[in-house]
């Protein structure tokens, strides 16, 4: 029964010739068998799909009908499989508008390029190659995209890629790099996730680092690899791609300070304020969904109509980055994005 419904298969788009001179299609003669009572046996559990078919795709078999059929079932299949996979990752994850940027101490900067290569510049001795990588680290995301800065040490950097974070010791030769952070088949981890930005904490606490993904934020702590001291859903339609950090200031003699972390997405100009203490590691509340730039329009002065036209316009293009401040009690929080 398979050979059949394979044959008639390769058969629904075939058009050819007949004694007259008129262009017939084969499904059409089985329409026509079956309609004159030719559909005893095998053929009669098969129905004719012509009988199921648009007028849209009626004009495109037409159109294609001396191009389709001469396209193998097997290649038929592969590329299509090839093009539904490429469309489900870039559902659960697009790198496009993704991007990174020099870290650097002082007389000393590092930089990690698509290729995988890792440098450090540094004073007096220029350029040198401190880590390559020819894969990804964890496992084949399909991302050329790299990440590098300083950590706690300044002979000791961040090498990050989509899949994990690694910390190298450049101390000794050759260096020697153990995970800091690692996207894993682990339940905390969910499918198609992927690392968005690394960033170091150096200014709230000195063993710090924010990781975040498209569905997460973590707080990892160098001496504590491997081991989030703190994670939560930062909720954000759109991956997180910048970052600004506000370190907290002690307000009362022996209370909490509060670190804030700004996050803010590109396309979907999203802001999420995430408050934690630095000092014991934990979160001080809910994140917040903070007002979009092109919905503070509304909050400020009325304007004449055009101005009120270019402000709309130039506050709905995607964000470009973030920076934010605040006075000393935090008072006022002040964002901007450009």
């Amino acid at each position: 029964m398979w050979k059949v419904k394979n044959f008639l298969d390769t058969l629904k788009f075939k058009r050819y010739v007949d004694l007259t001179g008129v262009s017939v299609s084969v499904c059409g003669i089985f329409k026509e068998a079956c309609i004159s009572g030719f559909h005893t046996g095998v053929l009669s559990s098969f129905r004719c799909q012509l009988t199921y078919s648009s007028k849209t795709l009626d004009a495109y078999s037409a159109l294609l009908s001396d191009v389709v059929h001469t396209v193998p079932p097997e290649l038929l299949g592969t590329l299509l499989y090839e093009e539904l996979s490429e469309q489900r990752d870039r559902i659960l994850f697009s790198e496009g508008a993704t991007g990174g940027a020099l870290a650097f101490v002082p007389l000393a900067q590092c930089v990690a390029s698509e290729s995988g290569t890792a440098k450090l510049w540094t004073v007096g001795r220029g350029m040198q190659t401190v880590r390559e990588e020819n894969h990804n680290l964890y496992f084949n995301a399909k991302s050329s995209w790299r990440w590098c800065e300083f950590s706690a040490h300044p002979r000791v950097m961040l090498y990050a890629d989509r899949t994990g974070v690694e910390l190298t010791d450049i101390r000794v030769k050759p260096a020697l790099g153990h995970t800091l952070f690692r996207i894993s088949n682990s339940s905390e981890c969910r499918n198609g996730e992927r690392l968005i930005l690394s960033r170091y904490l150096g200014n709230a606490h000195s063993f710090h680092h924010l990781i975040t993904t498209q569905y997460s934020a973590y707080i990892m702590d160098e001496r504590f690899p491997s081991v989030p001291m703190l994670k939560c859903d930062h909720m954000m339609q759109s991956p997180p791609m910048f970052c600004h950090i506000i370190p907290g200031h002690d307000s009362e003699v022996g209370a909490m300070t509060t670190t804030k972390v700004l996050l803010g997405a590109h396309s979907s100009q999203e802001i999420t304020l995430l408050q934690y203490s630095a000092e014991a590691c934990f979160s001080q509340g809910p994140p917040q969904s903070l007002h979009r730039p092109r919905d503070s329009l509304k909050h400020l002065p009325v304007q004449l109509p055009r101005r009120q036209e270019i402000a709309t316009n130039r506050l709905s293009s995607p964000a470009a980055g973030m920076r934010g401040r605040g006075d000393r009690m935090f008072v006022v929080l002040c964002l901007c994005l450009f």
